[in-house]
């Protein structure tokens, strides 16, 4: 802090430079107090709230990135929706606040195109319902969790390559950006049977789309450690 402080006159894109080194480590502190309480039980999937996930995750991009809400006037939405127990770990928070933190990055970077209208990031939980019906119907419940924000989006031809998700693929090069986030968001995905999709239209927003597995017991049961599991 100190330093990001005294070298924001006289040396400014070494104290931005520093500021975002200053909020990775935040960051990286937050998501390793995971670890460090409970480190079996992080990467494990179980049965966890799909809501109270949802509002982790908001609450750490929020603290993480309030001045960026605030100088640029961005809002965090989340409606009032019903919860369930989904199939997935706490890994799972992390991969929300990525994509929070992505929509905010380009919120605030094309705050112009608003105009008077205020970038916003909804987030919104639903229930999928399907015209099959059969004694295992309740058995394939699915979950689906929406990030939307009403930013730039992308071109046609960028949302094709996107869901391919490739390795290592970024507009935010130039930012620092690492392309790994929808890569991992997907190899995630694949461990515990979700399902994601991308929508985008230039210039109006950008939405990604998660499917999860209601939890339920006999389809999910806890893998126990050891010989036979």
């Amino acid at each position: 802090d100190n330093l990001v402080r005294e070298t924001k006159n006289t040396y400014p894109e070494l104290s931005q430079r520093l500021s975002n080194a200053h909020k990775s480590a935040q960051r990286f502190r937050t998501f390793l107090k995971d670890f460090i309480s409970d480190p079996k039980d992080a990467a494990k999937p179980g049965s966890y709230s799909v809501r109270k996930l949802v509002e982790d995750a908001i609450d750490l991009v929020s603290d993480l990135q309030r001045q960026l809400l605030d100088t640029h006037g961005i809002a965090i939405e989340f409606p009032q929706s019903a919860d369930c127990q989904v199939y997935c770990s706490k890994l799972f928070r992390q991969h929300l606040y990525n994509l929070l933190d992505n929509a905010l990055f380009w919120l605030a970077k094309n705050r112009g195109v608003f105009g008077e209208d205020h970038g916003a990031v909804v987030v919104k939980i639903d229930f999928p319902t399907y015209s099959e019906s059969g004694p295992s119907t309740n058995l394939n419940e699915r979950c689906r969790v929406t990030v939307r924000d009403n930013g730039p989006g992308v071109a046609a031809e960028v949302l094709k390559e996107l869901r391919e998700f490739p390795l290592n693929y970024s507009n935010r090069r130039q930012e620092g950006g690492s392309g790994y986030g929808l890569w991992v968001l997907r190899q995630y995905a694949d461990t515990i049977g979700a399902w994601i999709d991308l929508d985008s239209s230039p210039g109006e927003f950008f939405e990604v789309t998660i499917l999860l597995d209601v939890f339920h017991d006999k389809i999910h049961r806890q893998k126990k450690w050891g010989k036979g599991w």
